[in-house]
């Protein structure tokens, strides 16, 4: 292997660029060239990763990312939910830029590590896509197409925020503001805010998975669980009088899918209920933040939301927590007046 200064066609050497030439095949076999940005001592350290990578490997098909995602993806559809699939096939639109040329055994460290300065400012977004990374990864060595990485992929550090909640009578009140196709839109809302189901899930649901007699719900729910969620009186009222035999209850007429997205219709109606528009999963979270100051029982409310593990529905005790202190805080303020109230009564001799 050897490691030189990347120049581009007038001879002039670009700064921090560096070219990698090896023989993944030993001496004798097709040279490869891999452009690194980086410093030279990063450069060195990615050439030992490469070379490492190529010591004592077995002749087994090893094709690039790019070449299995065709199986890869008709797995999926199988397999997996359609929620997953389609957000599978979004986040290609990152990934492949970066991984699709390259083979599994090449990936290194370094070259996860580029990936994420390249997604700088949305761990979230990356770690998740670093997941779906070991998911083809995973799909490749069950197969045989590869071997299974010897290091382990490192997720960005992330805190997951604290969810704003809005005050029951802004929800209230945005769902009264719903116009046009107005029992079908205020039925999908209720559908978050009563029962705290996930957009995704609410807008997938069909004529023939609602029980009318006992006002329940079959979800396939995210991650392809099943579960069954409860039908409030209010949702049965609006449903009932337009149902159908079978099809999606939110159907898009245009596309003949289930609606993708809340976004014009919250700030439409956030416009005429004169409130801040919130985003739509806030609906949710305040169900589970109610209940919760309700009944006092996280167990109830990770039921309540389809949680398979009850360290995801831990994140409320923390929204609880929050709500807590500023009630305490505008307790303290209030006595704080009070006394100043009977400071000035007694210096008045009342």
């Amino acid at each position: 292997m050897s490691i030189r200064p990347y120049t581009n066609k007038k001879g002039e050497r670009i700064r921090g660029r560096f070219i990698i030439d090896y023989y993944p095949q030993g001496a004798k076999g097709k040279r490869e060239r891999r452009v690194y940005d980086g410093t030279e001592g990063e450069a060195h350290v990615y050439e030992k990763e490469l070379r490492q990578q190529n010591i004592d490997r077995p002749n087994y098909i090893n094709p690039k990312i790019a070449d299995i995602l065709p199986d890869y993806l008709s797995w999926l559809k199988l397999h997996r939910a359609p929620r997953t699939y389609e957000d599978i096939k979004k986040s290609l639109k990152w990934m492949l830029p970066h991984f699709g040329n390259i083979q599994f055994s090449r990936i290194t460290p370094s070259i996860i590590d580029q990936y994420k300065q390249k997604r700088a400012g949305r761990p979230r977004a990356t770690n998740k896509e670093l997941a779906y990374l070991q998911s083809i990864i995973k799909y490749a060595v069950k197969t045989g197409a590869a071997q299974p990485l010897p290091f382990r992929i490192e997720k960005l550090p992330y805190k997951r925020t604290i969810p704003k909640i809005p005050h029951p009578l802004e929800i209230e009140k945005l769902i009264a503001a719903v116009q046009k196709d107005k029992e079908r839109k205020q039925a999908l809302l209720l559908f978050m805010w009563e029962c705290g189901l996930r957009f995704g899930d609410a807008s997938r649901i069909k004529w023939e998975d609602i029980d009318w007699y006992n006002g329940s719900v079959n979800l396939v729910q995210k991650g392809g669980g099943e579960r069954v969620a409860v039908m409030t009186d209010r949702i049965k009222n609006l449903l009932e009088p337009i149902k159908k035999d079978d099809g999606y209850v939110f159907l898009n007429k245009l596309t003949g899918k289930p609606w993708q997205s809340l976004k014009c219709l919250f700030t439409e109606a956030s416009k005429r209920a004169g409130i801040k528009r919130f985003n739509p999963h806030a609906l949710r979270h305040a169900a589970a933040t109610y209940l919760l100051e309700a009944t006092d029982n996280l167990r109830l409310v990770q039921h309540f939301l389809g949680h398979k593990d009850i360290t995801t529905t831990q994140i409320y005790t923390r929204v609880t927590a929050i709500r807590l202190k500023e009630g305490m805080a505008r307790a303290a303020d209030y006595i704080g007046r009070l006394k100043n109230e009977q400071t000035v009564d007694i210096k008045k001799g009342k």
